[in-house]
C-alpha cells in the first residue's frame, strides 16, 4: 500500500493550515496501519514528496524550485521505494533536510520569516 501525502506533513502551516492537516491525517493513517498489515505481509509506504518541477512548480520563484526533483526521478524514486518495502519515502532529501530545520524553529521565529518571504 503505498499513501501519499506531502513533505508539509511534518508540521503545521500559517500559510496553509487546511492543507497540512490533512497530510498530517495520512502520516497517523499510514503510521497506524504498518504494523498491524505488517503482520499478514502487507506493506505500507509514505510517500512525502517535497518538490516536484512541473507545469505547476514553473510559476514558483527560482529561489525555491532550485532543489526540485524532475518528475521521472520523483516517479523512480517513488516506485524504488514501494517496491523495496521503504514506509517512508521522502524527496529531495536535501530539501525534507532544509524544511524539517525551519519546521523546528518556534513558530514565534518562522512566522515573521514566513510573513517577510511572503510565503
Amino acid at each position: 500500500i503505498c499513501l501519499f501525502s506531502s513533505i508539509l506533513g511534518f508540521s503545521g502551516s500559517l500559510i496553509t493550515p487546511n492543507y497540512t492537516i490533512s497530510k498530517n491525517c495520512m502520516r497517523a493513517i499510514a503510521e497506524s496501519l504498518r504494523y498491524p498489515l505488517q503482520q499478514h505481509g502487507i506493506s505500507v509506504s509514505y510517500v512525502c514528496p517535497g518538490g516536484v518541477k512541473t507545469g505547476m512548480t514553473s510559476v514558483l520563484p527560482k529561489w525555491l524550485t532550485w532543489i526540485f526533483l524532475s518528475a521521472e526521478r520523483a516517479a523512480n524514486t517513488i516506485v524504488s521505494g514501494c517496491e523495496s518495502g521503504d514506509f517512508l519515502i521522502v524527496f529531495p532529501f536535501s530539501f525534507y533536510s532544509l524544511l524539517y530545520g525551519y519546521l523546528s524553529l518556534p513558530l514565534f521565529l518562522r512566522e515573521p520569516l514566513e510573513s517577510f518571504l511572503d510565503i
